[in-house]
């Protein structure tokens, strides 16, 4: 039975088992950036996905009114509606940027030149 620290051991030898034949390998920058990619199954870039949409419908009146100048009577009356759609989108923006730092190498014993540090 797996515990939760076992399940940490456990996942930190899958991930350096993954990467020690990419070591043996001697690969170069891009080469270990693609590797950690497909172990942590993430890829470098940007992902926007839509989260929330509110929509308010706001209805416009104009009114125009027809007076006598003498009385001050309404006489006539023109009201025009227009209705006006207010659409708000909340976008949430993931952004992965992957960076490779520096190349640790340690050789123990004796090393055949094509093997060695250089």
């Amino acid at each position: 039975m797996l515990t939760r620290s076992n399940a940490k051991y456990v996942t930190l030898a899958a991930f350096t088992a993954a990467l020690i034949p990419l070591a043996i390998a001697g690969c170069g920058g891009s080469d270990a950036e693609r590797a950690v990619e497909d172990v942590a199954g993430v890829e470098e870039g940007t992902a926007t996905r839509t989260a929330d949409v509110d929509e308010t419908t706001y209805t416009v009146e104009e009114v125009k009114r027809i007076r006598d100048a003498e009385t001050g009577e309404v006489v006539g009356e023109e009201v025009s509606t227009t209705d006006v759609t207010v659409e708000q989108e909340v976008q949430i923006q993931r952004e992965v940027e992957i960076k490779e730092g520096a190349t640790n190498t340690e050789t123990e014993g004796y090393v055949p030149d094509p093997l060695s540090d250089q």
